[in-house]
């Protein structure tokens, strides 16, 4: 079975292109997880970037049409490269040519102007008041329970199970069932692990799929160890006509803020 790094692979293409080559059983519903995707667009941007110092800094993208397996395209272009920061977009195409999904990421360097503020201070949000992985029982939701990309997956969670009702919130423990050294690609893409939390106030199991991610990666990547649990913490700031905002946040075990994520959910039917 493949792991996510390998399930994410690019092969080089010519004029900033790659191919993916999307592998079955890594799915939500119809078509591929979004955080693979997700994971995918962030490794073509990162090998289009010729600066390794500059490192994925935040990701926009938009989800379009469910990724079936088999072969994608993504195409890279530079939309602006400044004095310390690039801007890249990446759309993905499938066999058909038809657009699946796309991305603008910002890959910047460090500002050493501002290497002396102490960043431990910053920030008005704390990590939730759980117990630690380690004390939170994991739960197998695995087919025909949950979704194929749950053979994955690792949850442990705290509050906020599918079809539990009030309050629209969910909080617990994710990592990847097989670890990888972490990077934006999995760092962001673990961002859109966990079910959505539209799932805790409906009255039925029913097709949700995210329209919208756009999400800033707060830490460096190596400092979260490969099989270290990330804390999930997901709340709905308000609902209209089947569309929701969702809003989450992964913390590390060390209570720092991982990643910072807003998405738009819909219902599909």
């Amino acid at each position: 079975m493949d792991n996510f790094e390998t399930a994410t692979s690019l092969r080089p293409g010519l004029a900033g292109t790659f191919t993916w080559e999307v592998p079955a059983g890594w799915n939500v519903g119809r078509g591929a997880w979004g955080g693979l995707i997700i994971g995918a667009l962030v490794q073509a941007v990162t090998a289009a970037e010729p600066e390794p110092a500059r490192t994925v800094r935040s990701l926009t993208a938009q989800l379009v049409a469910p990724v079936l397996p088999g072969r994608v395209v993504i195409d890279v272009r530079l939309f602006r490269r400044g004095a310390a920061v690039s801007v890249w977009t990446a759309t993905a195409v499938d066999a058909k040519g038809e657009p699946i999904g796309t991305a603008t990421a910002v890959l910047g360097e460090p500002r050493t102007a501002a290497a002396d503020a102490d960043y431990g201070r910053w920030g008005m949000p704390s990590a939730p008041a759980i117990p630690p992985a380690i004390e939170v029982p994991l739960v197998d939701i695995t087919p025909p329970l949950g979704p194929e990309v749950a053979h994955h997956l690792w949850f442990r969670p705290v509050a906020g199970l599918p079809l539990s009702g009030p309050p629209a919130e969910t909080v617990g423990w994710i990592h990847l069932r097989e670890p990888v050294a972490h990077s934006a690609a999995t760092l962001l893409a673990m961002a859109d692990a966990w079910w959505l939390v539209t799932f805790t106030m409906l009255d039925r199991m029913r097709p949700l799929a995210t329209v919208t991610f756009s999400a800033n990666l707060l830490v460096d990547p190596a400092t979260i160890a490969a099989d270290e649990p990330l804390m999930h913490h997901g709340w709905a700031s308000g609902s209209h006509q089947g569309f929701t905002s969702e809003q989450r946040r992964l913390w590390s075990a060390d209570g720092r803020l991982v990643v910072d994520n807003l998405q738009s959910t819909v219902a599909v039917a």
